[in-house]
């Protein structure tokens, strides 16, 4: 969260991983054309964190974009030779990922809470209304509806967490 391409000075921005995705492609096209001594290079796709979602994202516009270039031989652009997409801990699935934390932390094979807790009760009641506020953003793909919903699951989930940086590196979860 708060990363990547935030402001624009036409007032232009990107608000979408989609959108994002053609940006990054962009990108990479010019670059390739002003340095064509790396255009056969293998490019790999690295990212963590919420890149699991952006990545994806920038090389499905890779890809289609090699295969039009394939199909139509477009001398203006330059064939970006993905080799691989590497996802570090990353955020792919948020209704899922959110919503797994209570049983990891309560009932998995190393418990942080007693299943029992307090603790244990308020993160199965968090990750509930996490996952009915992310269910919003796989309707509408909104920074309105997603962002409140990630602010609240980052916050009443994560916030409950002890040491949490630590815990997280072991659930291999996103980390804040």
């Amino acid at each position: 969260m708060n990363t990547g391409f935030s402001y624009a000075e036409n007032g232009k921005t990107v608000s979408t991983s989609p959108v994002a995705g053609q940006d990054v492609y962009a990108f990479l096209e010019l670059f390739l054309t002003r340095f064509p001594k790396y255009s056969k290079a293998p490019f790999h796709l690295a990212g963590e964190s919420y890149s699991g979602t952006l990545a994806p994202n920038i090389a499905k516009v890779i890809f289609e974009a090699n295969r039009e270039l394939s199909l139509t031989q477009n001398p203006n652009l330059k064939h970006i030779n993905l080799a691989s997409i590497v996802i570090a801990n990353g955020l792919t699935e948020p209704y899922t990922q959110f919503g797994s934390i209570p049983e990891q932390v309560c009932n998995g094979p190393y418990p942080v809470f007693d299943p029992n807790s307090r603790e244990c009760k308020k993160l199965k009641l968090n990750a509930s209304i996490c996952q009915r506020l992310s269910e919003g953003c796989y309707k509408f793909t909104s920074r309105l509806t997603c962002a409140p919903a990630y602010m609240y699951c980052y916050s009443q989930i994560y916030g409950i967490l002890p040491g949490k940086a630590v815990f997280l590196r072991h659930l291999h979860l996103p980390t804040v």
